[in-house]
């Protein structure tokens, strides 16, 4: 049986190695999604833009305005 012995600092620095080298790779290689060669991707639906009642579009220009009005005191 073979006996090796490292110091701490030497695990250290092949640690610091390899995690480097795994960066760079993992970098390089980028974004891959493992499908099937047959298998294709569907487009994402668009979402529809959110339409706001009048009921609510009043309510957040009150709570603009009000917002407006408490920075303005505080800025004075």
């Amino acid at each position: 049986m073979t006996v090796v012995q490292i110091t701490c600092k030497q695990l250290s620095s092949f640690l610091h190695d390899a995690e480097t080298r795994d960066e760079i790779k993992l970098a390089q290689q980028g974004a891959q999604i493992g499908l099937p060669p047959n298998c294709k991707k569907r487009r994402r639906e668009a979402t529809p833009p959110e339409a706001l009642s009048p009921r609510k579009e009043a309510k957040f220009a009150k709570c603009e305005a009000e917002e407006a009005a408490k920075s303005e005191a505080k800025d004075s």
